[in-house]
């Protein structure tokens, strides 16, 4: 039997097992159509089920249990059934434990080949699903008749729907519940697992209250890779679905993504929050479904309550569903529950079930971050963010501080200033009266207290470090900055930590030049006050390195930063926070000089210094290990790599929930990772991932969400999708000029990204404007001597290289090269692709003298920063070698030719030109060695 004939089988059978059996008739009549042998196929596996002889396919009667045993595994009595298999309660008989499990056997013709993959395929995803809320799957093997069993935990339980109104559960409460089968759905997604069958009773609640989602028995790989073995991706016609609970793109048959499950959730919540379905169906036929979900728009939940129906299967003297008994299941009365669901919540749920995908939600993580928002008071993404909605929103949260904002904000400075001017009296009269000193020491106190909560207000302007509301932001740190210059000149030690705080702040939200402002005279006046020597000093010192390094001046934020470290390791010893600090901050800037042997041993000195001053679970620590892994990332180390940023992301969420942009970060760096292997399906998904968390925290229009779409839009042009990468690049130009008008290096990064997407295209003439454009703001904006002008110089050369005008490219690449050389010096990974463009640009001219020593230079220094299997290295050899070759040097260009070639090959991310001109090469060198033979087992057929 034909893959698609057994796939339409089993959608038919699927829907038909979930209807009552009075309602079959009616859907295969429709179903089938005119196809006799699906109706015949379909109808011969519904009866198996009730007639077959085995004991696999027959409710097992209370008799004679004790002797049927599945593998080590004595059989109870049958828990449910379903398409592909039953589900029995039994317990283990070996006595290595006596705990009750559920054993699901297959019960189909096990020559049907893709019904077996199926099975097996939901027996590895749940061996491969680690989650506290995902049923555990414990063993598997295969019976005596040759069917395919697994063992799993046995949840005893109820619905999820019924559980909430046994216990009576909140509107508050039920959301809670929910968010819980939101994060093992969200454990699904991000193993590239879709669930497709999400409804109340594949979540099951315990009785002291745990969810368990189970039934993973349709589920889609996104990526069959990740599961060997198992059931393809995709399958032309498969509609594997409970109708009720189905997404439109599921009903029609159309391509499934993670949207559908969220679509899914949607109806589930809906279900929980109304006691209703979204939809009523006029019957089970495909058309009605099909035209209920797809056309029809949801009913809105605080409408939906009123409306009575019959309970499904209850009889004529059952009570109906009515909006006095859903209220009452839910703790409330119906006015009150109609005011619950209308406004935020209605537009979650309708958000949620959105007939367009893209028009939902774009993870579970962010519609469970937005039912959090929900419960905490605060704006909602489902909702238009209008001043006024966010204004009404602050106040509810702060009625109190709302109203005495004003009169706070006036006194704040006044009174720190009077405190710490207390403290200093009250400390000076301690050298007259030493039975003074507790009083001094409590004033101080005091003091300090003040100066910590001030420093609170500022920094919650930081988004990096307290995500929220950016509503008046910019006016308070810019009024701060002013008054602090001004109000606080005879408190200089609060003065300039407000300072230091407020720039740092500035930094956070692009406003470099004020940035700098505040953080010079910041240092200016500490330095006047507390001398050359002092920690405030050093701390100054350190925000300038910082700010320096984010404009890319490297050599100049070095200074700082040595000199940071210097101060602090004078005087505070060689083990205190402030130098493991500056430790993680040089060694940071190191690596982005490409100083990786210099940067190792100060990032793993800093880790040690804060796990032994920290904990082994702190902010800190997880920064410093996502640092060492950059580290290695860059080196090409990337399974160690892969493995410190995991172990950063798993505490940045246990130490700063889901939603920050810490985690956000980390989600982007194992992208990248992903990306540099060529495993673009995981890289997309974690840059979404990282994408929707930015767009949640900081919105739509900002920096960071900016650089998450470039990253999204070069992954495409690599895929070979230029249309989406195009679309991409186009959005986030968009953005750019929000947020720095129409010129700035940011801006310029992304036309010289269109450039290069231009050129992958043979667009050349256009490729070369997008690049002058680029180069032209940056020489406007950056230092003469900035590494990203290289950039821009290298690529227009690439443009004339393509386009075969050879002197103006040699001249481009010439500069550039200059320019790195000075910029980063001889070693750094940018000085090697100018060497070896230049490189192997002088070998395609034949001027091999000059062109030889340049590939040497690279060489040495990529197997020196880089791991020896990194496909970088072996282009720098095979680039080499062929330079060789052409100079007659085989003996020595042989091997470095040979052996770089399945390097380059293999790696993935390497663009198909550069792996077929690295064959070539070879193919060329053989020939060129009058070695024919050989050069033909290299040539592609």
């Amino acid at each position: 039997m034909k893959t698609e004939e057994w796939e339409r089988i089993e959608t038919v059978l699927h829907t038909v097992a979930e209807l009552p059996p009075a309602e079959r008739a009616a859907y295969l009549e429709q179903a089938c159509g005119d196809d006799s042998a699906l109706l015949r196929e379909v109808e011969t596996l519904l009866a198996a089920d009730e007639d077959a002889g085995s004991f696999l396919n027959e409710p097992l009667s209370p008799r004679g249990l004790e002797e049927r045993f599945i593998g080590p595994y004595k059989v109870l009595w049958p828990l449910g059934e379903g398409g592909m298999g039953t589900v029995y309660l039994a317990v283990r008989a070996d006595d290595q434990y006596r705990k009750r499990v559920a054993l699901k056997v297959f019960q189909r013709d096990t020559s049907r080949k893709d019904l077996v993959r199926r099975f097996r395929a939901e027996r590895q995803i749940l061996a491969f699903l680690e989650h506290p809320n995902i049923a555990k799957m414990y063993d598997g093997g295969t019976t005596e008749e040759g069917q395919p069993y697994f063992v799993m935990e046995y949840v005893e339980g109820l619905p999820i729907d019924q559980y909430c109104d046994r216990h009576e559960l909140s509107v508050e409460d039920r959301i809670r519940l929910f968010r819980i089968v939101c994060s093992a759905v969200h454990c699904a997604h991000q193993n590239l697992v879709i669930h497709r069958d999400i409804k109340p009773n594949n979540v099951l609640v315990t009785a002291d209250g745990t969810v368990q989602l189970l039934d993973f028995g349709i589920a889609k790989l996104l990526d069959p890779e990740h599961f060997p073995q198992t059931v393809e991706a995709t399958a032309t016609g498969l509609r594997l679905m409970t109708p009720h609970y189905a997404s439109p793109e599921q009903v029609r048959g159309e391509r499934i993504t993670t949207a559908s499950d969220l679509y899914s959730l949607g109806v589930l919540l809906y279900k929980l929050l109304t006691g209703r379905l979204p939809y009523r169906f006029k019957s089970q036929r495909l058309q009605d479904v099909e035209r209920a979900v797809c056309e029809e728009e949801p009913e809105s939940p605080s409408s939906a309550i009123s409306r009575e129906e019959e309970a499904p299967g209850s009889d004529e003297d059952s009570a109906p569903i009515s909006a006095a008994s859903v209220s009452r299941a839910r703790g409330t009365r119906p006015r009150d529950l109609r005011r619950q669901l209308t406004g935020d919540l209605e537009n979650i749920l309708l958000k949620a079930l959105r007939k367009s995908p893209e028009r939902r939600y774009e993870s579970v993580v962010q519609l469970s971050e937005d039912l959090r928002r929900f419960l905490e008071g605060l704006p909602v993404r489902a909702r238009k963010a209008t001043m006024i909605y966010r204004v009404r929103k602050f106040v509810r949260r702060n009625r109190l501080s709302v109203a005495l904002a004003g009169a706070f904000l006036g006194l704040i400075f006044a009174f720190s200033g009077a405190l710490v001017l207390q403290a200093h009296r009250v400390a000076a009269e301690r050298d007259k009266a030493r039975n003074e000193r507790d009083k001094a020491q409590l004033e101080r106190d005091k003091a300090q207290k003040v100066t910590d909560f001030m420093t609170g207000i500022f920094r919650s302007a930081n988004l990096r470090e307290t995500p929220g509301e950016e509503i008046y932001v910019h006016t308070l740190l810019e009024e701060g900055a002013r008054r602090a210059e001004y109000e606080l000149r005879d408190q200089p030690e609060v003065q300039t930590i407000l300072m230091d705080t407020i720039g740092n702040a500035f930094i956070s939200l692009n406003h470099y030049e004020k940035a700098e402002d505040v953080l010079n005279k910041a240092l200016g006046i500490r330095q006047r006050v507390f001398g050359e020597e002092h920690p405030l000093v050093a701390e100054s010192f350190d925000s300038l390195a910082g700010w320096l390094q984010d404009q890319g001046k490297y050599g100049e934020a070095e200074v700082f930063a040595r000199k940071a470290l210097e101060m602090r390791l004078q005087i505070w010893g060689e083990e205190h926070l402030a130098v493991a600090e500056s430790l993680n901050n040089l060694a940071l800037l190191l690596n982005y000089k490409a100083e990786y042997g210099k940067a190792e041993p100060l990032y793993e000195q800093a880790l040690e210094m804060l796990r032994r001053l920290r904990g082994e679970t702190h902010p800190d620590v997880a920064e410093a290990l996502n640092n060492l892994g950059l580290l290695h990332y860059n080196r090409g180390n990337s399974d160690v790599a892969e493995s410190l940023y995991h172990q950063a992301l798993e505490m940045w969420r246990q130490v700063r929930g889901e939603v920050h942009l810490d985690v956000a970060m980390s989600l982007n760096n194992l992208a990248l990772l992903h990306h540099n292997r060529g495993e673009y399906l995981k890289a997309e998904f974690y840059y979404r991932e990282a994408l929707e968390i930015q767009r949640t925290i900081v919105g739509e229009v900002h920096r960071d969400v900016a650089l998450q779409l470039n990253n999204l839009a070069v992954l495409s042009r690599q895929k070979g999708d230029y249309r989406q990468a195009e679309k991409l690049y186009q959005e986030l130009l968009e953005i750019q000029r929000e947020l720095f008008g129409e010129k700035h290096p940011l801006v310029a990064l992304i036309l010289n990204n269109l450039g290069t997407l231009a050129r992958a295209q043979g667009d050349y003439r256009a490729a070369e404007s997008l690049f002058r454009r680029a180069l032209e703001m940056r020489q406007e904006f950056l230092d003469p001597g900035h590494f990203e002008i290289a950039h821009s110089l290298e690529d227009l050369g690439s443009v004339y290289e393509k386009q075969g005008q050879i002197a103006a490219a040699e001249d481009y690449y010439h500069q550039a090269l200059t320019i790195n050389r000075e910029a980063l010096g001889e070693d750094h990974l940018f000085t090697t692709y100018s060497l070896v463009r230049l490189g192997s640009l002088l070998t395609s001219k034949g001027d091999l003298q000059e062109a030889e020593p340049l590939l040497r230079q690279a060489l040495t220094a990529r197997r020196k920063l880089l791991a020896e299997d990194d496909w970088r290295v072996a282009w720098a050899e095979n680039s080499l070698g062929a330079c060789l070759g052409r100079a007659g040097e085989y003996e020595e260009a042989e091997p470095l030719l040979v052996e770089s070639l399945p390097l380059i090959e293999q790696a993935p991310g390497v663009p198909d030109d550069e792996k077929r001109l690295a064959r070539t090469r070879v193919v060329d060198f053989y020939h060129a060695w009058r070695k024919p033979g050989i050069a033909a087992e290299y040539e592609v057929p």
